[in-house]
């Protein structure tokens, strides 16, 4: 899956708590985790082909994760993007707002950093 030994990892949450979580246990299987809880800033420092998995919330001040999704896209089209959300998003909602993202692309809140390894790591799925 990677391009280097450490998958590196952009996460973006307004959530400082959730940014810490997550990057921790992230980095403790081994990955390499770049964390923001500004989202304009993430882009300002996003480094195209840099990163093997975006995850970023959705519901966030100023840009949200739909907003930072089509400014990385445009920036950088093989990065593979997950979206953190509490609340439900069925498959075909997902399917209507951005027809090419696979189906496992929304990720339910709370989820356990063993869950996020699975999904970071398994084959990209057609939508």
């Amino acid at each position: 899956m990677s391009r280097i030994d450490r998958p590196r990892i952009l996460l973006i949450d307004d959530e400082r708590d959730i940014v810490d979580v997550i990057k921790k246990g992230l980095e403790r299987k081994g990955f390499e985790v770049t964390g923001y809880t500004d989202p304009v800033e993430a882009i300002r420092q996003f480094k195209p082909f840099h990163y093997e998995v975006v995850i970023t919330d959705i519901r966030m001040p100023f840009l949200n994760g739909f907003e930072l999704y089509r400014s990385i896209r445009k920036l950088d089209d093989t990065v593979k993007i997950f979206f953190l959300t509490a609340f439900e998003i069925s498959n075909e909602e997902a399917k209507l707002a951005f027809p090419k993202l696979a189906p496992n692309s929304f990720i339910k809140k709370p989820i356990t950093t063993d869950h996020l390894v699975e999904l970071i790591q398994a084959p990209p799925k057609i939508a």
